[in-house]
């Protein structure tokens, strides 16, 4: 029986690191290909490809729809839910990682601070009750509204910032935000241009690759790495056996 002890050990070890890790994005036209030169430039990509280096196999669902808001993503008993890419149809993927990424239509529709933060508590709130590890994309800087305007762009940015507060003070560690490395400290309030594709709204290759950063540089990005010892010990999602450090 000792003889075999070790070489079940082996197996148990590499069979579970190479389970497939699955990575479900919920998002609005921010994670769908449309200014950005290839499917290869898409933040989204980029960042599955950077765990690629540590994981062996992972795969995307990409739930990302045009125009959608944080309401959508409500489970389905929520009168706004969207069944494409709601919470039920996340979790029905048993997914390693939910990433979710509503960048600000709720706001540009008018609808208030407080009420997006409603939904998006309620979200944070249940993933947290169900074990699954999160990564909530912050509001993201805008250069232009829809035609017609519902909201000017101030009234934009003063909501972001306060959605973008309410994250930092009560979830500091499960989101990150695009605002400090894409907003032009020159005009204010607005992204870089160079950030931004023809269209003025979708991120350019540049602006995808600076989303990236902002994802990879997380603090869920780091202890699904291990970077963090302790305090990830009940989060970190390495596999057993993994040599990662």
């Amino acid at each position: 029986m000792k003889k075999l002890l070790f070489p079940l050990l082996l197996f148990h070890f590499s069979s579970t690191f190479s389970q497939t890790f699955t990575v479900v994005l919920t998002a609005d036209s921010h994670g769908q290909n449309i200014a950005t030169g290839g499917s290869d430039s898409l933040w989204i990509n980029q960042y599955v490809t950077y765990l690629r280096q540590f994981y062996p196999s992972v795969t995307l669902v990409n739930l990302a729809y045009g125009g959608t808001y944080i309401q959508q993503v409500m489970p389905s008993w929520f009168w706004l839910s969207d069944a494409r890419l709601n919470l039920n149809t996340v979790l029905s993927y048993n997914p390693d990682l939910i990433i979710i990424s509503q960048s600000g239509n709720h706001t540009i529709f008018g609808i208030t601070a407080d009420s997006n933060l409603y939904c998006f508590n309620y979200i944070i709130d249940t993933l947290k009750s169900l074990g699954k590890s999160f990564l909530i994309t912050g509001q993201a800087p805008r250069q232009k509204t829809f035609t017609p305007p519902v909201i000017t762009l101030t009234t934009y940015y003063d909501s972001s910032l306060k959605i973008n507060a309410n994250f930092l003070t009560n979830n500091p560690k499960y989101w990150c935000d695009p605002y400090p490395l894409m907003m032009d400290n020159i005009r204010g309030k607005y992204p870089w241009t160079f950030c931004l594709g023809s269209d003025s709204l979708h991120w350019s290759n540049y602006g995808s690759r600076m989303y990236f950063w902002t994802h990879r540089d997380s603090w869920v990005t780091d202890s699904l790495l291990n970077k963090y010892k302790a305090e990830a010990n009940n989060y970190s999602l390495l596999k057993s056996g993994s040599n990662v450090t």
